[in-house]
């Protein structure tokens, strides 16, 4: 296991920042210490100095259309034992034709030496 937390107090999620000079994507950053369990964000384990989702979609994208195509939240569920935890949640919207995906937003993270946009 590289890492423990469960984005429970004080992790977030950033809104969308740094987009592409395509214009068909940006980048959303994880930071904090989770407060359950003393582990960071960026993951410190790897030496990451980014932990975060890239956001990349098909069409020419913004800071106010992007949620059109994705949208990513720390929201709470409930866990195991039917206590509330935390969780990265990701919505990526579908399109026509035959609910085709018109976007993805893979969570990655970045070490040092390793070049994000």
């Amino acid at each position: 296991m590289l890492f423990k937390s469960n984005f429970g107090p004080g992790v977030s999620i950033a809104e969308p920042t740094n987009y592409f000079p395509t214009g068909n994507g940006a980048w959303q950053y994880i930071t904090g210490t989770d407060q359950e369990t003393g582990y960071t964000w960026p993951i410190s384990a790897l030496g990451a100095e980014f932990s975060g989702v890239q956001l990349i979609t098909r069409e020419i994208v913004d800071s106010s259309t992007i949620g059109n195509h994705i949208t990513n939240h720390v929201r709470s569920v409930t866990g195991p034992k039917g206590k509330p935890v935390n969780e990265l949640f990701q919505n990526v919207k579908l399109k026509e034709p035959a609910g085709q995906a018109f976007a993805q937003a893979p969570l990655l993270i970045k070490g040092h030496g390793q070049r994000v946009m």
